[in-house]
């Protein structure tokens, strides 16, 4: 199971961000008045990880921001299986079930999103060739996953940190996905899963989701 998570990250990379490698540091004087009111600018939204698959963390989590400063929850979905009589083998649906526990611990969170958590490694069903995978196969997985949770999303990320080589398949292979997921919820579950939106791959690297995210 992928332990390794992020809440938040920001997918938009500045291209002066990208140069800043080539340039000499720069003194600034930045003038400020500490007696200033300032201006206000309030976080709206506060999320909280299930996929460490901990009660522990998750309390910790929602003692620090507040339960009621929780507004959505990010659960994930694994590519260990393949998927049987296009369900979720018996393991995940244990996994899934102590994700639900632990996301109904964020009372106020009335929004989800699901992610990519199959850091323990992705099975051969899943991948067509060195670093790349069946989008068709993976966009069914997460309708899989998603049917079981019996939650409409905020949004569903297909990947999760693909520079750190977990398998997940190429920037090729998440368009497709997307397109998949785009397709199945206009022909299928349309009703249930109108909210969706797709993200690009949670990156480590800045360069990386340059790379993995710019279509």
């Amino acid at each position: 199971m992928f332990k390794r998570f992020s809440l938040l990250r920001v997918f938009w990379v500045s291209p002066a961000l990208l140069f800043a490698v080539s340039l000499r540091a720069q003194d600034h004087t930045v003038l400020f008045s500490t007696s200033d009111a300032g201006v206000s600018r309030p976080i709206t939204n506060w999320g909280m990880d299930t996929g460490v698959f901990s009660y522990d963390v998750a309390r910790r989590d929602l003692i620090f921001m507040g339960t009621n400063t929780v507004n959505f929850v990010q659960v994930v979905f694994e590519a260990n299986a393949p998927l049987t009589n296009n369900d979720l083998t018996h393991a995940q649906k244990v996994d899934l079930t102590n994700e639900v526990n632990l996301a109904k611990m964020a009372t106020a969170a009335n929004r989800w999103i699901l992610s990519s958590g199959t850091g323990a490694g992705v099975d051969p069903w899943y991948q067509s060739g060195t670093g790349t995978v069946y989008p068709d196969r993976w966009a069914a997985m997460m309708s899989a996953w998603q049917r079981n949770y019996n939650k409409t999303l905020w949004f569903a990320q297909p990947f999760n940190e693909p520079d750190w080589g977990w398998g997940q398949g190429s920037q090729q292979n998440l368009y497709h996905i997307i397109g998949y997921l785009r397709s199945y919820l206009r022909r299928l579950r349309a009703a249930e899963m109108a909210a969706w939106e797709s993200s690009g791959g949670d990156c480590l690297l800045s360069e990386c989701a340059n790379q993995i995210c710019e279509r």
